[in-house]
C-alpha cells in the first residue's frame, strides 16, 4: 500500500514537472535548452525536435514539448 502511495506522488511529481518546468525554461533566455522551444509559424504549439538517436528520443526535451502541445491543444 505504501509502494502504490509512493507511485502516485511520483506519478504527480513527474507530470508537474514536465508540465511546469519547461514554461520555466521558455521564459528564461538564458537556459541552455531555451532554444529547442521554438514556436511553429502558427504560434499554437512547439516545434517536435529531430532526434536520430535514442538518448535525445528519451530525454526531457521531447517529452517537455509533446507534453506541451498536448497541454495547449486541450485547453
Amino acid at each position: 500500500m505504501h509502494f502504490l502511495r509512493l507511485l502516485k506522488r511520483n506519478c504527480l511529481n513527474v507530470q508537474l514537472l514536465v508540465t511546469f518546468y519547461p514554461l520555466a525554461i521558455i521564459k528564461d533566455c538564458s537556459h541552455p535548452g531555451h532554444h529547442l522551444f521554438d514556436l511553429l509559424p502558427s504560434g499554437r504549439c512547439y516545434r517536435s525536435l529531430k532526434s536520430q538517436t535514442n538518448r535525445l528520443k528519451h530525454s526531457f526535451f521531447p517529452t517537455a514539448i509533446r507534453s506541451l502541445n498536448e497541454f495547449t491543444y486541450s485547453g
